[in-house]
């Protein structure tokens, strides 16, 4: 399995973990080749990828990835190469087909298709996608995504993914506890997911905004960076007069999780298209 890493804190991460157990659970002898390990899996890990968003327009970390990829395969020599987090896909082009094959590309989202907006990384898209054995695509959203994209870009390319993608859905793992609702005098509304235009927050406050006289208080759960977007939130919320209804708890420990979800009256994520960023089916519906 080639990923970012295995930890259960974004899509990304809940994949990997979720396909490693269950094919060790299968009985299949499994090994990750990531970029950073994680302490909760038992079976074989190696951390020397480099960040799978670096391969998007550079080189250098097309030429790292590649490498480490061939190394993993000269030494493990796996029957198949499942590749989860879809940017380093855009190294296999460099590999020699005689030890690429078997190989598949889980296809999550908006990096099915991004790297079409740089020209090192369509070049190297368009041969993934003419090489590729098959594409699991975790929605049928995704597929139909991927799909116009190569009809729009090279129509015989299209037909040929056509007949090798497949509509694959994810599931979650079941919580080892559970929570119980703590009383409140507000409505709980709570937000999981990295804070992004994609995920729709913008639009949450907006509504939190325009809201009627009910007492309420948001949570926004999730990975917070400190960038425009995040900044033009917070502003929002301030010019609202809402900082007392709405926090940004960033990522917060699973048990802390449970109970927000526990507690919340509603659960939102307005996901929405901001040009080629793109949700492909968000997990945090199944958790919530």
């Amino acid at each position: 399995l080639v990923a970012q890493h295995a930890e259960p804190t974004d899509g990304w991460g809940t994949l990997a973990r979720t396909t490693a157990l269950g094919l060790a659970e299968a009985g299949h002898n499994v090994e990750l080749l990531m970029e950073k390990k994680t302490n909760t899996l038992s079976m074989a890990q190696h951390a020397y990828l480099p960040s799978p968003l670096s391969l998007i327009n550079n080189p250098f970390a097309v030429l790292l990835a590649s490498r480490s990829i061939i190394r993993r395969i000269r030494s493990f020599k796996p029957d198949v190469i499942h590749v989860l987090s879809e940017p380093y896909s855009l190294a296999f082009p460099l590999i020699p087909k005689r030890l690429r094959h078997p190989w598949l590309l889980t296809g999550c989202g908006t990096y099915t298709i991004l790297p079409f907006t740089h020209r090192m990384s369509s070049m190297l898209l368009r041969k993934v996608y003419q090489d590729v054995d098959h594409v699991l695509a975790i929605s049928d959203y995704t597929q139909m995504r991927i799909l116009e994209e190569l009809a729009g870009r090279a129509p015989a390319l299209r037909d040929a993914v056509a007949k090798k993608i497949s509509v694959y859905p994810l599931s979650i793992e079941w919580p080892d506890t559970s929570a119980q609702r703590e009383p409140s005098d507000v409505k709980r509304i709570v937000f999981v997911g990295g804070v992004k235009e994609r995920k729709g927050v913008r639009e949450i406050i907006e509504a939190c905004a325009a809201r009627s006289s009910a007492p309420f208080h948001l949570d926004v759960i999730g990975t917070l960076p400190e960038n425009a977007y995040t900044q033009a939130l917070r502003s929002r919320v301030n010019d609202a007069g809402l900082e007392d209804s709405v926090t940004f708890r960033g990522q917060i420990p699973e048990r802390d999780l449970l109970q927000a979800y526990a507690n919340a009256d509603l659960f939102i994520m307005l996901s929405i298209s901001h040009g080629m960023h793109f949700e492909g089916y968000g997990l945090v519906f199944l958790e919530a």
